[in-house]
């Protein structure tokens, strides 16, 4: 999970170099010190989740101060500097911000991931901030006694453990790992289910490196999923109804895959994956084979299904000047291609990751994938 949300601070701490050059700027460090001070003091201290809360965030001047240490290290360390160019960079995960110089970049993936930190403060602690709360918010509520008690639990482990252990002190520590573990608590942890990679996909991903692109219109058939109102139904009618318009097409020889895209998304903290329920009746209702359908099973909304779907095609090499056909219902095409789809793309993930989209059918449309579709979203620990 902390590599999805948080990259930068993963690669960071995986890097026994840039731990050891991060360790030993006397800023970072009187930071790290101050953070914990202010941590315990909280803990002595608060007595409601809006105190605690304020402690767990990354404060303004914490964070100019933190941009100017990461600054003036780069320019300082030749580690660093090939760190963000070799790691940061060419993993671009920070594709918007890629115009940039690498000293900048480093600091706008670090402003980034403050920010997603405070989101899940905000998000998972305050109940504040959720663009979609009847999916996406916390299991518990926010003002119960026993949360409190729970989180100041947390707290207190995460600050003593490294002292215990006498681990080397990281200015950013223990943040994520106090965010992840709410997140754990709440049953949130949906970033993390499918990581490394679904093994359920490889052989399509095999499969591949063998295409004749030349006799396909498409690079592949995009299926938006649509999970069922309730949790005693895995599948609903009108999944199914997708599912059917998109096997008719593959079979037609449009594309050489199918793409079902949807994670566990409806109701409310659902134990059903829609893309892996559309698989499962594609390969085994439809006689579909099961290398040629290709799961992606963490988007919760129109907007993730599509910028999730082109990171699919991006990382495993697709012919990115190929259109993708995109399959739903028509009310949903309506919305797809629609004038408010493009601001809800700016208001959810803050960019938009397709060119070219046009509407082909009462229940399809076209489009090419972006590169920006690889920019993380650290405000989104669901479906970075």
């Amino acid at each position: 999970m902390e590599k999805r949300i948080f990259y930068l601070l993963y690669e960071m701490e995986k890097s026994s170099k840039i731990k050891k050059e991060l360790g030993k700027d006397k800023i970072l460090d009187n930071l790290y010190q101050q953070k914990i001070s202010n941590l315990n003091n909280a803990l002595n201290n608060c007595n409601d989740m809006q105190c605690l809360a304020n402690a767990l965030q990354v404060s303004d001047s914490e964070n100019v101060a933190i941009d100017n240490a990461l600054g003036k290290l780069y320019h300082q360390s030749k580690n660093i500097q090939s760190f963000v160019h070799n790691n940061i960079r060419a993993s671009h995960r920070y594709e918007l911000s890629n115009s940039l110089s690498d000293s900048l970049l480093l600091i706008r993936a670090w402003n980034e991931e403050a920010e997603g930190m405070n989101h899940i403060v905000n998000a998972y602690l305050l109940h504040k901030d959720l663009i979609y709360p009847t999916i996406d918010s916390a299991k518990y509520y926010s003002q119960s006694k026993g949360y409190f008690d729970t989180i100041k639990a947390f707290v207190e482990n995460e600050i003593s453990f490294p002292k215990k252990k006498k681990l080397n002190r990281f200015f950013f520590k223990p943040l994520p790992d106090i965010d992840l573990a709410i997140l754990q608590l709440n049953g949130r942890n949906e970033a993390g289910r499918f990581e490394p990679v679904p093994s359920i996909n490889i052989p399509a991903f095999k499969k591949v490196k063998s295409v004749d692109w030349n006799r396909y219109q498409y690079s592949s058939i995009l299926v938006f999923g649509s999970g069922p109102g309730k949790e005693t139904i895995s599948f609903s009618k009108e999944n199914q109804m997708r599912c059917d318009s998109a096997v008719a097409l593959f079979k037609k020889g449009l594309a050489p895959f199918l793409i079902v895209s949807g994670g566990f998304a409806h109701p409310f903290m659902t134990h059903h994956c829609e893309a892996i329920e559309m698989r499962n009746y594609m390969v085994n209702k439809c006689g579909i084979p099961s290398n040629a359908v290709i799961i992606e099973p963490y988007a919760r909304h129109t907007t993730t299904n599509i910028r999730n779907a082109n990171r699919i095609l991006i990382e495993h090499h697709f012919p990115l000047n190929k259109l993708v056909l995109g399959v739903s219902s028509k009310s949903h095409i309506d919305y797809i291609t629609g004038e408010q789809f493009i601001k809800i793309f700016h208001r959810d993930i803050g960019f938009v990751p397709f060119t070219e989209m046009q509407r082909l059918s009462k229940c399809e449309a076209s489009y090419l994938p972006a590169a920006s579709s690889m920019q993380i979203n650290s405000k989104e620990p669901l479906d970075p």
